[in-house]
């Protein structure tokens, strides 16, 4: 007795031209005018709505190993006597079918096992079988419940491939996904074969997940980074590549107390700028998430993002929503477009210290750190290259009231503190090897540093 569970279909391929115990069966017939075999190429596509997947593709022969004589192209799974297939079988539905510049719409439809009984007892064996001849597709054999529509004039229709790649430029990786407006596809794994109405944009999605250490890094031959490619596809066949690049998952941002480099407070802010983040919402394409690139207008611009410090912008720790995902090393700041990372601290820092039981008012000084380059390391805000794996960049806060100098504050009977008519208080101190000057109008409640946050007198270099 036959088992028949599905209905599915096809393979073209000249190896695999046959039907395990007639499970799955569709044949088709490639033959001139006067019915003799002939050699043709034949696809089969799927409709995605936004563009037709090319599902299975081959070519018809003359050279039909099976008994039977009335097919020359296998479209479905193999038999016991041919090498099996490895394609998965397709679920029912609706298809494309084309010989060359014509094609015909395929439904393919599921029928009750009781359906299928009588169809094998009345003398069909759930079989069907499509004939091409003089350019038109017809139903020669339908055991199967499916239809076929007209043939019509392949038009208007170009091919697009999308490529991902490893670093190495060679290794395939992760799924792409194609867009237009705020309509997606699903996921396919790369690369992927499709066609598409000319003259229209599309939106290509690389991988935003982290495959072996890698992650998206950009598209070839194109500066912007941003990961939704917009692209105007005209008349002609497309083919477009999204690189991945490999990232350093142990890479600190951080305050450094140049007092105390041992503090940690849990209130201090460091701020980090990442053109890679996926982190807005895009409301031009359905609200879904991307990077920003270099963009700097609009509300989709690069921007600082506030971390507590220090800060791992990992593989995996989630910031409110952000995962960062690692750090591309050797990253420039100079050449034409370049795409960067950068870094920025507060002039000015409230911080309470459970050392003292006072708040502190700390100054940036400078940036410093190893295994990073600074464009302009006295600047709050500076694009930064992190040159290898557990690279620490670090901002220099200079406190009030602290000092690293051990007698810096002792009276050893000298008067530190003067008091003016108006009310301030003055002291001047050391600390780093430099003089500082702080006041406080509060009768030392609070203190700050004169001379904008900085020494009045420096020896050698702080930080």
């Amino acid at each position: 007795m036959k088992k028949i569970f599905f209905i599915t279909i096809f393979s073209l391929m000249l190896t695999s031209q046959f039907v395990f115990a007639h499970t799955r069966e569709m044949m088709m017939q490639i033959v001139n005018n006067t019915g003799a075999p002939i050699y043709k190429p034949v696809q089969l596509y799927i409709d995605r709505g936004l563009f037709y997947e090319l599902y299975r593709t081959g070519y018809s022969t003359s050279y039909w190993k099976w008994t039977a004589p009335n097919a020359n192209v296998a479209c479905d799974v193999g038999d016991s006597n041919t090498v099996q297939p490895t394609w998965t079988s397709i679920e029912p539905g609706t298809y494309i079918l084309r010989c060359e510049n014509k094609y015909a719409i395929l439904t393919v439809n599921y029928l009750s096992l009781d359906t299928l009984i009588l169809m094998r007892d009345g003398g069909g064996d759930g079989d069907f079988n499509i004939k091409y001849q003089n350019e038109v597709f017809s139903l020669v054999l339908n055991n199967r419940g499916v239809s076929l529509g007209t043939t019509q004039n392949w038009v208007n229709k170009i091919a697009a491939n999308f490529k991902q790649f490893k670093s190495d430029g060679l290794s395939a990786v992760g799924t792409v996904a194609i867009g237009n407006g705020s309509n997606f596809s699903n996921r396919y794994t790369a690369p992927f074969d499709f066609y598409v109405s000319p003259n229209q944009n599309y939106l290509f999605h690389a991988d935003t997940n982290i495959v072996t250490s890698e992650k998206y890094y950009n598209y070839l031959n194109i500066s912007d980074v941003v990961n939704f490619r917009n692209q105007y596809l005209g008349s002609v066949d497309y083919s477009t590549s999204a690189n991945f690049n490999s990232t350093a998952p142990s890479v600190v941002i951080k305050n450094y107390f140049l007092e105390i480099p041992i503090l940690n407070p849990t209130s201090d802010i460091i701020r980090f700028k990442d053109p890679w983040l996926i982190d807005y919402n895009d409301s031009l394409h359905g609200y879904k998430r991307r990077n920003r690139g270099m963009d700097n207008t609009g509300d989709d611009s690069l921007i600082f993002k506030s971390h507590t410090s220090p800060f791992y912008p990992d593989y995996s720790t989630n910031y409110g929503g952000d995962v960062y995902k690692g750090i591309f090393l050797n990253q420039p700041y100079t050449g034409n477009n370049p795409v960067y990372y950068s870094v920025k601290t507060d002039a000015v820092q409230d911080i309470p210290l459970t050392q003292t039981g006072k708040t502190h008012r700390f100054y940036f000084q400078n940036w410093s750190g190893t295994n990073v380059n600074f464009q302009n390391a006295n600047a709050l805000e500076t694009p930064v290259v992190f040159t290898s794996d557990g690279a620490i960049a670090q901002a220099n806060l200079k406190g009030t009231q602290l000092s690293n100098t051990a007698n810096a504050f002792n009276s050893n009977s000298q008067r530190k503190y003067v008091k003016t008519e108006d009310g301030y208080l003055h002291l001047i101190y050391e600390s780093m090897g430099s003089v500082w000057y702080e006041v406080s109008p509060d009768n030392g409640a609070t203190w700050y540093i004169q001379n904008n946050g900085k020494p009045i007198s420096t020896v050698g270099t702080i930080g």
